[in-house]
């Protein structure tokens, strides 16, 4: 008899979202899609049956061959353990492992949300690097700051301090631009209650918001840029924070980062571009351009859509909606990230917020039938 498999009840969660189950692992927030048998299957497991036992309790029920219900059961099994897991942020910090720091030595502050923020950056490199995305929001403080946050980066280890106290810390240095963000989110909007940090472009009208999602190389840079060039208000870029309970967009307007292939698309902004350093990002090189301070949104919209954008100049174009399975599986390979403090709530907000919220999928070959969509979905007369 196989080892049974009671140990699925503490690594997974079972959530019913219209009539359909999910399976959320506890670990690391994956979130897979079950049909009728599977969740038959995985009732019996979570219930301590071995695959023995439950191969016979189902076989008996249907009238099927015992043998084929237990390759079914090992499939499903060798599946989730298969299964693509969605990149945790980096959690390796503990106040008792981070080194006494001193002050860094270079300095600028910021605005958002209305909260004055003060960044001490550890190295002129860490300055160069981060203030360039966080231009938009520079300002000049004639207060004192609400929060003074200390960045460093050792090389191996990136470490980041708020008040004086250990905020974030990881060993992947790679990481550094996301773990800063997240850190302004938690400073300047720390009313969010069932919050998600999507890795999505923002842009709104008429006090609604659209956000457009997917993985880097997307065109979501691009396509934002062009949308805050024609009128349209501007909320961010990589990282917008999403209130689910909500379903609120929140701004974080750092510089647009501009990959090689759109540089040439904005002629207006050439000048600007010109001046941009080159900064790289995953080894890919990016020059910045920042939104025009009539642009940028009030901290807070309605979400009118969630769009699944692609850029294919060889394909035509296309605009339909998607369903919640197709939502889930889309938005897991847009680099969407779950903060382990929240991974017991979020994987489970965030699968009825996609059930609530318009979804749609964008295929576009040129950035004029974006555009035309965005009206639409944006204008005034739209429910």
């Amino acid at each position: 008899m196989n080892t049974p498999f009671s140990h699925i009840s503490r690594n997974y969660h079972v959530e019913t979202v219209a009539q359909r189950r999910y399976l959320i692992n506890k670990n690391n927030g994956h979130i897979s899609a079950l049909n009728d048998s599977a969740g038959i299957i995985i009732d019996l497991l979570m219930a301590g049956m071995s695959i023995d036992e439950a191969s016979v309790a189902i076989a008996k029920s249907t009238q099927q061959a015992t043998d084929a219900i237990r390759n079914s059961i090992n499939t499903l099994l060798n599946n989730l353990q298969q299964q693509q897991t969605v990149e945790l942020i980096p959690h390796t910090f503990t106040p008792n492992t981070l080194a006494q720091h001193p002050s860094a030595p270079i300095s600028a502050s910021y605005t958002i949300n209305h909260t004055p923020l003060t960044i001490r950056y550890g190295s002129q490199a860490l300055y160069n690097e981060n203030h360039a995305l966080l231009r938009p929001m520079h300002v000049v403080l004639a207060e004192p700051p609400k929060h003074v946050i200390d960045v460093y980066d050792y090389g191996s280890r990136v470490e980041i301090y708020v008040d004086d106290q250990p905020f974030l810390g990881t060993d992947d240095a790679s990481w550094l631009n996301g773990l800063l963000r997240s850190c302004i989110i938690h400073c300047a909007y720390p009313e969010l209650e069932e919050a998600l940090v999507l890795h999505a472009a923002g842009i709104s009208k008429n006090n609604k918001t659209l956000l457009f999602t997917g993985p880097s190389g997307a065109g979501k840079s691009t396509l934002s840029s062009h949308l805050i060039l024609k009128g349209f208000n501007y909320l961010g870029d990589d990282s917008i924070p999403i209130d689910m309970r909500s379903n609120e967009a929140f701004a974080l307007p750092t510089a647009i980062s501009l990959k090689t292939g759109s540089w040439d698309l904005f002629e207006a902004h050439q000048n600007e571009l010109a001046r941009s350093e080159v900064r790289r990002e995953f080894d890919k090189p990016m020059k910045t351009l920042s939104p025009q301070s009539h642009n940028l949104q009030a901290t807070r919209t309605p979400i009118t859509a969630l769009i699944f954008s692609q850029y294919d100049a060889n394909a035509d174009n296309a605009f339909k909606p998607v369903d919640l399975d197709t939502a889930l599986h889309l938005i897991q390979q847009a680099e969407t990230k779950f903060n382990p403090d929240t991974i017991a709530h979020t994987p489970r907000s965030l699968l009825h917020w996609l059930q609530a919220i318009p979804k749609y999928n964008l295929r576009y070959n040129k950035l004029a039938y974006a555009e035309k969509i965005a009206n639409k979905l944006l204008s005034e007369t739209t429910q």
